[in-house]
């Protein structure tokens, strides 16, 4: 054996620094299958990432963010860019809301009022009616307007009231000629 050894390209070394070589070597190799594992680990990681950040992309850019910006940036601020979009569209959602509530409340006013009209046209009609045949139970014709109808009614009663004092003459007349 002694002559093997002569023959060797290096010199062997003791029994006990084989030893501890072999444990350097036996945790050289554990270190690198562990970094290699985590090195597996790191890229699995970055194309789950990558995925992630292409999935959030798909999303925004058919809500208008302009995607090309964020493609280079990292996973973080590609979340945030969407935390910032979630909350625009939550409060555009809310402002939505509020609208519909408005829009609601404006059209059961119309309706309330549309109500309103047809009664007040019913109203109208009936008061129409009425008038046709108050003008003409004054012998007017059913076109007469209000002002005319007025100016007729006033003379008529200014008639009347020459009527009253002309019989009040003529009894006051009479009475003196009794009495004569």
């Amino acid at each position: 054996m002694e002559g093997d050894v002569a023959r060797c390209a290096f010199r062997p070394v003791a029994a006990q620094s084989m030893l501890v070589w072999l444990d350097d070597r036996s945790e050289i190799t554990r270190l690198s299958e562990e970094r290699a594992a985590a090195a597996r680990r790191l890229e699995a990681l970055r194309k789950k990432e990558a995925e992630t950040k292409a999935l959030i992309l798909g999303e925004l850019s058919p809500l208008g963010v302009d995607t090309v910006k964020l493609e280079d940036k990292p996973l973080g601020v590609v979340i945030e860019a969407a935390a910032d979009v979630l909350a625009n569209l939550r409060e555009d959602a809310v402002k939505r809301k509020g609208l519909e509530n408005r829009l609601a409340e404006t059209k059961a006013e119309a309706e309330r009022k549309q109500r309103d009209l047809k009664t007040a046209e019913e109203e109208k009609t009936r008061w129409e009616a009425k008038w046709k045949e108050a003008v003409t139970a004054l012998g007017l014709a059913e076109s007469t307007s209000a002002a005319e109808a007025a100016s007729t009614l006033d003379a008529i009663e200014e008639m009347r009231e020459k009527a009253v004092k002309i019989n009040e003459l003529r009894h006051q007349r009479i009475e003196r000629l009794n009495a004569t």
